[in-house]
């Protein structure tokens, strides 16, 4: 599965937190705790595609996304952080 996360989608946390919920179907996410506990559960390979990060306006909540994407990826082998 593929996950693109750009500009638009990281340009605060209710539209992150919305465009996620979306991507993976069936599970409500609002917070970076139902994230991390809806990719825990994965066994499926995901791949997060970060593109246009110097052009994200809220740097600080952008560096929180990727933070938590990194941190997950460095504890599941089927989570992978890419960026463009």
């Amino acid at each position: 599965m593929l996950v693109l996360l750009d500009d638009i989608k990281i340009r605060d946390r209710d539209t992150f937190m919305s465009y996620i919920s979306n991507t993976f179907k069936g599970n409500e996410i609002t917070t970076f705790d139902d994230l991390r506990a809806v990719l825990r559960s994965m066994t499926e390979e995901v791949e997060f595609i970060i593109s246009d990060y110097d052009t994200i306006e809220d740097k600080s909540f952008a560096e929180i996304v990727v933070a938590e994407l990194n941190g997950m990826s460095a504890v599941r082998e089927n989570i992978k952080v890419t960026m463009m």
